[in-house]
C-alpha cells in the first residue's frame, strides 16, 4: 500500500513536470502571465475561502446556496449526458 502511494506520488509529479516544461511548451509559466493575480487576488481567494469555511462567510445572502444549487444542477445535467452516451 505504501509502495503504491509513493509510486502514484511520483508518477503524478512526473506528469506535472512534463506537462509544464517550458522547452515544449515554448513559453511562459502562467505565474508571469498575470502577477497581479498571483500576488494579489490568490491569497484573496484564499481569505474567502477561509472566512466562508470557518464562519460560514457570504458575500450576499444565499449566495452559497445559489451556488451549490446551480453546481448541482449541473451535474445532474452532466450525469444525464453522460448516461446518454452510454446507452
Amino acid at each position: 500500500m505504501i509502495m503504491e502511494i509513493e509510486k502514484t506520488g511520483n508518477d503524478r509529479s512526473v506528469v506535472w513536470s512534463a506537462g509544464s516544461d517550458n522547452f515544449l511548451q515554448k513559453r511562459a509559466p502562467a505565474l508571469l502571465d498575470n502577477l497581479v493575480q498571483a500576488f494579489v487576488m490568490a491569497p484573496f481567494f484564499v481569505l474567502l475561502e477561509a472566512l466562508q469555511t470557518s464562519f460560514g462567510y457570504e458575500p450576499y445572502p444565499g449566495f452559497h446556496a445559489s451556488v451549490q444549487a446551480k453546481i448541482g444542477a449541473d451535474i445532474k445535467e452532466w450525469k444525464e449526458n453522460k448516461l446518454k452516451l452510454l446507452s
